[in-house]
């Protein structure tokens, strides 16, 4: 009888040392991978399809415009990726529209909320395809907003190396 209660007190220290250490690897885990979507996102990139959406000085508001009807914007988190894979993503984003990206526009997601755009994850496309919403109802208002993030980004022409 004594055997068994010891084992049994035994196995209650180990079944609460499990406990113990499974909650704070969780704990952990979580502060890991549920960071706020400004500090999970450090660069975007939102690609650009048409030669009229930039010139060589940098990007013009068109090219961050949301659609009609639409306010938010689609955009990609490019953090640790090599350039030719970005660029892969900007052909991701054009098969719907037929088009290679010809240029991106790269802009920190410090400047995104600096604007008081959200930036919402949305992995349904692809894993790093970020949506920046909370764009003003006005055509006025957004053409300011497109204004800014054009002066807070910088623009990557796409080379054609033959």
């Amino acid at each position: 009888m004594l055997a068994d209660s010891g084992r049994k007190a035994k196995c209650m220290a180990l079944s609460l040392f499990l406990k113990h250490v499974r909650l704070k690897l969780s704990a952990a885990f979580e502060g890991l991978f549920k960071r706020t979507p400004q500090a999970a996102y450090e660069n975007l990139s939102r690609f650009i399809f048409q030669r009229n959406h930039y010139s060589l000085i940098g990007p013009k508001p068109g090219a961050f415009l949301p659609p009609k009807g639409v306010l938010k914007i689609s955009m990609f988190w490019i953090d640790g990726l090599q350039e030719a894979n970005i660029w892969n993503l900007g052909d991701f984003a054009g098969k719907n529209r037929g088009k290679p990206a010809v240029a991106r526009a790269e802009i920190g997601s410090e400047s995104v909320g600096q604007i008081r755009l959200t930036i919402e994850a949305d992995p349904e496309p692809h894993p790093r395809h970020v949506n920046i919403g909370s764009w003003p109802d006005g055509k006025d208002e957004q053409k300011a907003v497109a204004l800014d993030l054009c002066a807070k980004s910088r623009l990557y022409i796409r080379t054609i190396s033959t």
